[in-house]
């Protein structure tokens, strides 16, 4: 039932974003391009043991073209990330 209203909303914003600002957040985005057209799921959360370093995930769904899956992680305080899983 939800996903008419979720189909609406990326369609007139372009994104959907949820959670905290520091912490779990994730957020759903509109790809539109001539050769790349789908959706993007980004979801970010606090390294285990670190809560300076964040890891960040991308996923892509596409109907047009390709995405490249990626995961990253980023730490505020200069110290370097533990291998991300």
């Amino acid at each position: 039932m939800a996903f008419p209203i979720v189909a609406f909303r990326l369609a007139t914003n372009g994104e959907i974003t949820w959670g905290q600002e520091t912490g779990r957040q994730g957020r759903l985005f509109l790809l539109q391009d001539t050769e790349a057209e789908g959706v993007g799921l980004q979801s970010s959360r606090p390294q285990p043991g670190s809560s300076a370093c964040v890891i960040t995930t991308v996923r892509y769904l596409m109907w047009v073209g390709e995405g490249q899956n990626t995961r990253s992680c980023h730490c505020t305080d200069g110290t370097l990330c533990q291998e991300v899983e």
